[in-house]
């Protein structure tokens, strides 16, 4: 019997990315330019191939073009291929000197604003801040929960705040990984009970002795 896959911390922040900004798409071309709805079409193509190169270059090109012609998601779109490419100083500064030039304080383009920040030591704080202001406005942003809840797990600031982080990413989602997680964050926040019968729904009626691995900046 095959074994089930298992990513990394950053792989498994890779694919939750590309699945939320790629749920933006459908309604991402607003331009009444049927050229420029070729251009967002290819670069489509080619984020979906995994060639963020291309998709890079006609996103940029479409933006060149036609700016005010494109919704936030576009923006986004571009945005996390930066992240993906681990260019997150360089992504950072485009959103701020591009995006927020059209679109400030858009949440699709403030969540990825936030997965950059978070990979900047500096910044880290800056980046939870920013999150937490965006899952007000959009709680379904997984990425952004586990970034939040890591956060607190990992600097030992607030278990409560990690706790609610990640039961949010686990109301519709199933992640054995999370749910350890989760153990572990009720057992810093003294709910020794509540993190039992978290286990039992993992690995069992044992008791966490180690944090597990949070996502790394």
């Amino acid at each position: 019997m095959p074994r089930p896959r298992r990513y990394s911390s950053w792989k498994r922040l890779f694919l939750l990315v590309v699945g939320i900004v790629g749920a933006v798409w459908p309604d991402a071309v607003v331009a009444q330019s049927a050229d420029l709805e070729r251009l967002l079409q290819r670069a489509d193509e080619s984020y979906r191939r995994g060639n963020y190169n291309r998709a890079a270059g006609l996103l940029d090109s479409a933006i060149e073009s036609r700016p005010r012609d494109l919704t936030p998601g576009v923006y986004a779109k571009r945005a996390s291929i930066f992240l993906i490419e681990k260019h997150f100083a360089a992504g950072v500064e485009w959103i701020e000197g591009t995006a927020e030039k059209y679109f400030p304080g858009d949440p699709q383009i403030e969540a990825q604003k936030a997965l950059l920040l978070s990979r900047l030591p500096s910044r880290q704080v800056d980046a939870v801040l920013l999150a937490e202001k965006v899952l007000a406005i959009r709680p379904n942003e997984y990425p952004l929960q586990l970034l939040v809840g890591d956060f607190y797990v990992r600097k030992n600031r607030s278990a409560a705040k990690a706790v609610v982080a990640y039961r949010s990413f686990l109301a519709n989602r199933s992640d054995k990984r999370v749910r350890t997680k989760l153990g572990f964050a009720l057992l810093l926040a003294g709910e020794p009970e509540q993190q039992d019968r978290t286990l039992q729904r993992t690995v069992g009626d044992q008791r966490i002795r180690q944090p597990p691995e949070t996502t790394r900046p």
